[in-house]
């Protein structure tokens, strides 16, 4: 009886820490796709993670993917990531091969948040001259949810505190059914058993 009980308490609690968990894994993410086009390099909570002008990218860590099908976007030459108050900005800068001119030149931005796994990503492409948004044609910017954030993100939040809460259930139940038992109480439910081996009212044995 009392293994059930733990058990069922086990996944009830689980189930509810996970949503809870859930929802607060997207709440903080949308939460911080605040001020889309605001970098205060003065901020101290802002820090320049990488700067690089090489003709390649490999090596260098998670960046966002690149449209394809938009005319005149070759391949980037510039990156910038940057990282502002749990926020993670990306600029990449392009060219088109056939001109390059600073006419043709357009730039990705994108901002990612959730931790560890990034959650929520919104990006868009802007031709740099005219401040046009070149993609998406139908919203400022493209919204993109990953799915390993949106599942992984939640257990790793909700997993310690389901832990520390199932200890403290354990703990709780021991000292109870400790002080039962000395008083000649049934472990489970607390009836009354002087002489009798089994519980009459939820039948469990006396230990």
């Amino acid at each position: 009886m009392r293994v059930k009980r733990l058990s069922r308490f086990a996944a009830v609690s689980l189930l509810v820490l996970l949503v809870f968990a859930a929802g607060f894994n997207l709440y903080i993410s949308n939460a911080r796709i605040i001020n889309l086009g605001l970098i205060r390099p003065s901020d101290p909570k802002t820090r320049l993670l990488l700067r690089d002008g090489r003709d390649t990218i490999e090596g260098t860590g998670w960046w966002p993917s690149v449209p394809e099908g938009i005319p005149g976007l070759g391949q980037p030459f510039l990156w910038n990531r940057v990282e502002q108050s749990g926020r993670r900005f990306y600029l990449m800068f392009f060219r088109d091969p056939g001109d390059q001119s600073s006419q043709s030149l357009h730039e990705l931005y994108a901002i990612t948040t959730g931790w560890p796994c990034i959650t929520v990503e919104h990006k868009r492409i802007i031709h740099v001259m005219s401040k046009q948004v070149v993609w998406p044609t139908d919203a400022e910017f493209r919204t993109i949810y990953h799915p390993l954030g949106l599942i992984l993100n939640p257990v790793i939040y909700a997993l310690p505190v389901w832990l520390l809460l199932m200890g403290a259930r354990w703990l709780l139940l021991k000292r109870r059914s400790g002080k039962r038992e000395r008083m000649g109480l049934c472990v489970g439910c607390g009836y009354a058993l002087g002489e009798i081996g089994v519980c009459p009212e939820c039948g469990l044995s006396r230990a």
